[in-house]
């Protein structure tokens, strides 16, 4: 069995800490594929189509209306199984 790693932490409000499209090779799209992509899906959204990862939930924020927030972490067993998928639905979004 094979052990999970954090791919990254995030928050419904911030996204995650890292750069998608720089973590899966894909770092020089044009002005209109970073719209089309980001008008249509969120980064969360991305590794939640995957199969080779999960997210999972860590905490969250409800104290005030509009101020309430979800906290997670994405995990993967095999990380470049999950780079490869979440590449492959970015370039289905953009046309590539």
């Amino acid at each position: 069995m094979k052990t999970e790693k954090v791919i990254c932490n995030g928050s419904l409000m911030d996204g995650v800490d890292i750069n998608v499209l720089t973590w899966c090779g894909l770092s020089d799209l044009s002005d209109d594929q970073h719209d089309k992509l980001w008008n249509s899906m969120t980064e969360l959204n991305l590794f939640e189509c995957c199969s080779s990862c999960e997210v999972i939930q860590t905490g969250e924020i409800d104290e005030m209306p509009g101020q309430s927030d979800v906290f997670f972490e994405i995990v993967s067993s095999d990380i470049l199984k999950c780079k490869i998928e979440v590449r492959s639905e970015i370039e289905k979004i953009i046309g590539g």
